[in-house]
């Protein structure tokens, strides 16, 4: 299947970077000047798109660190209460 990247500003509009326009060009045939900044357009994307995961998974490892600070708080609160609760039960048995 041919490679087609096409935009009427020779712009991708979601990732800012220049669009190479290959029509019905197999790999062999792409000029290596085409071919290059194709390359170089992806290495790019590639970069920002792991950047973007590690920021996602910085901001998830932030939540389920406060997730666990919470249900360990929870779960503290629960023994207390269970022990303030224990010497009334004993008596009441």
């Amino acid at each position: 299947m041919p490679a087609t990247f096409q935009s009427e500003d020779g712009v991708d509009a979601e990732t800012s970077a220049p669009r190479v326009e290959l029509r019905n060009q197999s790999a062999n045939e792409i000029p290596e000047d085409n071919f290059q900044e194709l390359l170089k357009s992806i290495k790019t994307e590639n970069k920002k798109l792991l950047l973007s995961i590690q920021n996602e998974n910085r901001k998830l490892g932030i939540i389920i660190s406060q997730g666990i600070g919470v249900l360990e708080n929870n779960f503290r609160a629960i023994r207390d209460a269970l022990e303030m609760f224990r010497v009334p039960l004993i008596h009441i048995l």
